[in-house]
């Protein structure tokens, strides 16, 4: 870990590149070589092949890291810096090994008249192309002190094939040899490492996506002339050409045109949104109407969906305590498997059940034995599920809040913002169309949400705003001005010295005359009912947290179907409120959007968030929706679920696999040929079974 005295300005994150692993071995190795650097915190994700970085640039740098990776026996590089793009793992070596592991089949079986030296060369040549992967994998681990996956596969095969040599050349030609055991170990797990690589890079692809969106080429308007330029090259303030059925590159604003956009990458709502000059447009969305020009507010990774990416990546390069786990069952379990092969082998030999069933039997313990599918459970379903979470709208900000998901049973809505929109709605029927003219002419001086009501209310009338002369605002409770000549106050019950009604209001008084109350409503979300109704329906708790009055407070309440209503609260307050709940023994997913309720979102068990543009970045919820839709809080929840439930299959078909594999090898029961198809065919399904989230209904808690 960092130093916590260390100057935080100095600080650089970076993420590398990483080429060369083959297992979840590899991945602890250079995890572990990164991190005894001074000033350096390292994350290495094998899912994503990738490593996280936070370095303190006064005592390291990039290239530091990068010979530190290469020291492990691995190479590296900064991401988008110099990436080849030819995978290690080819289809036409593995099509020549399978070739040459069929041939050597048919030989073994006595089905093909093959020389014992054309099946040393054959089992040589798999050994020697497809097979030095593994060998200089395995190489490497051995000179750095330690063991991986590579090594029992290149102990297994390189031992059959050490074996089977020395009779060709020096033995008695009545003892078998297995030279198709060698080739066909390499060839099975060189598929199975195909199959896996490729399933990997559909499991970003959803990532890869939403990086290519940010970085879309635009079309620029400058002195009237139209020229298309990278999106590195677009500044703030800039102005963007957006035709009909374009990519919106960058965050910006409307100044001309009127269109409506799909948001749906960015926020998962499919319902279009209406754009005019004026409205702000997020990048990544589409343009489905008209021709719009956008002046550029935010670029980059300063972006929307800039910050999107980022955060996933970073979501995704942080380890959950299950893969912890994992991990350092995997570090111990390489050399267990290896003294069991010896004592296999030692057994064997005492038994007299011969040297070639003892080599037979101690390589098939050893290839089959499967760490890699253990070290993939968690990482590659949290990829998935974080890739498709992000297409959703969904931030998911760590792998540990997958696993606290799981213990909520009470769900707490912040009211106003998050139930409602936070638009208060003004009842002037109380006031004569003079009377509303004079007090919405001067609530057009003010910003606050209870002026722009009543301002909105008089806009609605298409009277004429009258002179308005020394305005005060008295912050929190009222506001004063001089309004064709009367003295006008708009101010709260306290301010005037009245009690609080039973219902939302503020209060206005004219000149002298008597204080008039003027009624408030919060204007519900459209899909606050039915999206509560939902969790409610999976039997969860919920509660309504806000500081109006108890009348106002159950009237919102039992609109939206919830009982459990704490009114009265102050800001404050709602931390207090969440803690209790959790000292009670409630396990609380708090909902707020994303501002003053901060303190509340970090008490809570689960935090979410509605928020949206540069409040993102500093939201300080585990779960944030980006479309600030309540329907998200329950799609949260069920891909956060299945997610969690698709880690805890993967880890039980891992353990399980070894559990029932590496006994049935060491009794003689798998033939070393059959062990490394079942090796190899573990990682895949794990794999595959991760890649089942991205076609996820996301009904309310999908089973």
């Amino acid at each position: 870990m960092l130093n916590p005295s260390a100057d935080r300005d100095a600080e650089i994150q970076v993420t590398l590149t990483l080429r060369g692993m083959t297992c979840t071995s590899c991945a602890n190795r250079i995890d572990r070589k990164l991190n005894k650097i001074a000033g350096v915190s390292a994350s290495v994700n094998f899912a994503t092949e990738e490593a996280t970085v936070v370095y303190d640039q006064s005592t390291t740098d990039v290239g530091a890291l990068i010979a530190a990776v290469r020291e492990a026996g691995y190479d590296a590089s900064v991401v988008g810096e110099d990436e080849p793009s030819k995978s290690k793992w080819t289809w036409l070596e593995f099509g020549l090994a399978a070739v040459a592991s069929l041939l050597l089949l048919g030989a073994g079986v006595g089905a093909l008249p093959l020389p014992r030296y054309l099946q040393l060369l054959f089992s040589l040549a798999v050994l020697i192309f497809p097979g030095r992967i593994f060998f200089s994998a395995a190489i490497s681990s051995i000179r750095h002190g330690s063991v991986s996956m590579d090594t029992l596969v290149a102990m297994g095969s390189g031992t059959a094939f050490a074996y089977s040599a020395v009779i060709t050349v020096a033995g008695p030609t009545a003892r078998p040899t297995f030279f198709d055991t060698a080739a066909v170990i390499v060839t099975a797990v060189y598929l199975g490492k195909l199959f896996e690589a490729k399933a990997k890079g559909s499991a970003r692809n959803a990532l890869v996506e939403l990086k290519r969106m940010a970085a879309s080429p635009v079309t620029l308007l400058a002195a009237g002339a139209e020229t298309p330029v990278p999106m590195s090259a677009v500044r703030p303030g800039d102005r963007m050409v957006i035709r009909p059925g374009d990519l919106i590159p960058a965050d910006g604003t409307v100044v001309e045109g009127n269109s409506w956009i799909d948001e749906s990458v960015i926020t998962g709502e499919s319902l279009p949104k209406t754009v005019a000059g004026g409205d702000a447009v997020v990048g990544g969305s589409i343009n489905r109407g008209g021709r719009l020009v956008v002046e550029a507010t935010s670029v980059g990774s300063a972006t929307l969906l800039g910050q999107i990416a980022d955060l996933v990546v970073e979501a995704q390069g942080k380890k959950a305590s299950l893969e912890r786990l994992a991990d350092r069952i995997s570090s111990v379990f390489v050399p267990a498997v290896i003294a069991l092969a010896v004592l296999v082998f030692a057994v064997q030999l005492a038994t007299a059940a011969g040297f070639g069933t003892a080599i037979t039997t101690a390589v098939a313990v050893l290839v089959v034995a499967c760490p890699c599918a253990l070290g993939l459970a968690t990482p590659t379903a949290f990829l998935v599920g974080t890739s498709r979470a992000a297409k959703e709208g969904i931030l998911i900000r760590s792998p540990e809040v997958l696993e606290h998901v799981g213990k909520v049973d009470t769900v707490v809505f912040d009211k106003t913002g998050t139930v409602t929109t936070g638009a208060l709605i003004a009842d002037t029927s109380t006031l004569s169309v003079e009377e509303l003219v004079k007090v919405g002419s001067l609530a057009e001086f003010s910003n606050h949400p209870v002026s722009r009501a009543i301002a909105n209310a008089f806009e609605q009338t298409g009277e004429v705003p009258l002179a308005v002369a020394e305005v005060i605002e008295v912050p929190g409770a009222a506001l004063v001005g001089e309004v064709a000549g009367d003295r006008v106050e708009i101010g709260s019950a306290t301010y005037f010295g009245l009690s609080e009604p039973p219902f939302q209001a503020t209060f206005v008084r004219i000149a002298e005359r008597t204080v008039v109350a003027v009624p408030l409503t919060d204007r519900i979300r459209s899909e606050a009912k039915e999206a509560i109704s939902e969790l409610a329906r999976k039997g969860l708790h919920l509660v309504l947290l806000t500081g109006d009055g108890e009348a106002h407070a159950r009237e919102i309440g039992g609109a939206v179907g919830i009982a459990d209503v704490r009114f009265g609260v102050k800001p404050a307050e709602k931390s207090d409120v969440i803690a209790a709940l959790e000292a009670s023994g409630s396990r609380v997913a708090m909902v707020g959007d994303g501002s003053n309720d901060a303190a509340a979102l970090a008490v809570a068990t689960l935090g979410i968030a509605l928020a949206s543009g540069t409040d993102l970045a500093k939201a300080s919820a585990d779960i944030t929706l980006v479309g600030s839709r309540l329907s998200g809080v329950w799609r949260a929840l069920a891909l956060s679920h299945a997610t969690l439930r698709n880690i805890k299959q993967n880890l039980g078909w891992a353990f399980g696999y070894n559990l029932v594999a590496i006994p049935l090898a060491a009794t003689g029961q798998l033939s070393p040929m059959l062990a490394a198809i079942m090796m190899s065919s573990s990682s895949v399904i794990v794999v595959a079974n991760a890649l089942r989230l991205r076609k996820l209904r996301l009904d309310p808690y999908s089973e």
